[in-house]
């Protein structure tokens, strides 16, 4: 059985090979989006998740904690146990804001000091970090106002990190927010583009690339002559997957090597896993393409099915829009899309260093997709076969 599948996949890499128009697209697609996506601009951003830990446990704390969570900015994801829970869940994705306000919060503003919250933020992705610390020094600064003027009697107008009395008496804000950006400090959009550009590449490449392959052989009547050779069709797709596969692989590591090196993306976690993953995640993109192959009769058909559900992908994946900002149906259409869970993997490991364990619902959900996806695949096409 591995003689004719290699057989295939050796057929396969010929005709690749033959094909000098598909190897330059194979070649210049990630080397093109790389550039252009890599300087791209953010977008605003809203409902981002935050935590808090409550050391002092007083009103004047829980008074500023609603005041936080009541400004529309901020979704609540509940007070953690301590920092070792908020650090995991900051890793884990699971929130994006992490509120420490310390002991003694009350007591410093009774007595007219400045206290300090400390102000955790995930910097994986620079567009969600910026504006959670401006939305953060916003509330913290109202917050300030409200006490002074309470305390004063007095109006008065906030100038940057100041706030200014009308009688021209300076004074310091009561909060002095401590920011802490994590995993992205320098907020650079290009490390959470290039995750992003690392799955469109593998999207484009290994879908298109295999209904298109798979088509090609309808159209020049040589399927039917693999069907009458004694492969079964589990073997005809795993050898002609295999080319793909490869080429996937390749272009994937030329985008991380331009990355790594050009752009100065940093990969903190493990290479071997990222591989490993991405490996999974190819097993859902190789499947996508049989089933595409399956329904289209040309190849201009099979390209543009395979652009049609490449765009919702990109789009519902988290790439550029954050799932958060999403309706609640579309959020809950996200579930069904393989790049969501890698877009989470490779930017969990090449900024967060985060490994299998801290991943596992992504690589479960991953898993189970992409068995879905193969299974059906392989079944129509052996229905199409008879």
């Amino acid at each position: 059985m591995l003689n004719r599948i290699l057989s295939v996949a050796l057929k396969e890499l010929i005709q690749i090979r033959r094909d000098p128009r598909l190897l330059r697209i194979m070649l210049m697609t990630p080397i093109i989006q790389l550039m252009v996506f890599g300087y791209a601009a953010t977008l605003d951003i809203k409902n981002v998740p935050a935590a808090y830990i409550d050391y002092d446990k007083s009103a004047q704390s829980r008074d500023f904690l609603r005041k936080f969570y009541s400004s529309g900015y901020f979704t609540p994801r509940g007070e953690s146990g301590g920092r070792r829970e908020l650090d995991f869940a900051l890793e884990t994705g699971t929130t994006k804001v992490g509120l420490v306000i310390s002991k003694g919060f009350s007591r410093h503003i009774a007595r007219g000091d400045s206290t300090k919250i400390q102000l955790l933020v995930d910097g994986v992705d620079s567009n969600y970090a910026r504006v959670a610390e401006g939305y953060a020094g916003r509330i913290g600064n109202s917050y300030s106002a409200e006490i002074l003027k309470s305390r004063y009697g007095t109006e008065f107008y906030n100038s940057g990190n100041r706030l200014y009395y009308s009688f021209n008496k300076t004074g310091g804000n009561i909060i002095d927010l401590k920011e802490q950006v994590l995993y992205n400090p320098e907020l650079e959009s290009k490390n959470f583009m290039v995750p992003g550009i690392i799955v469109m590449v593998l999207l484009v490449i290994t879908m298109i690339s295999t209904s298109v392959a798979i088509v090609r052989e309808k159209e020049l009547q040589t399927l039917e002559q693999l069907i009458a050779t004694p492969l079964s069709a589990f073997e005809l797709i795993i050898g002609k997957l295999i080319p793909f596969t490869i080429i996937g692989l390749i272009m994937a590591s030329t985008v991380i090597l331009i990355a790594l090196f050009w752009f100065g993306v940093p990969l903190v976690g493990s290479v071997f896993l990222m591989f490993l993953l991405m490996l999974l995640f190819l097993f859902n993109t190789l499947g996508l393409g049989i089933l595409i192959s399956v329904f289209s009769r040309t190849q201009h058909q099979a390209m543009m099915t395979a652009f049609v559900i490449m765009m919702p992908s990109v789009i519902l994946s988290g790439m550029i829009f954050p799932i958060s900002n999403m309706p609640k149906i579309i959020q809950l259409a996200t579930y069904i899309i393989p790049a969501r869970y890698f877009m989470e993997i490779l930017r969990g490991i090449m900024l967060k260093g985060a490994g299998a364990a801290d991943l596992s619902f992504q690589i479960i959900c991953l898993a189970l997709l992409g068995m879905t996806i193969f299974l059906t695949s392989l079944m129509m096409f052996k229905r199409k076969m008879r």
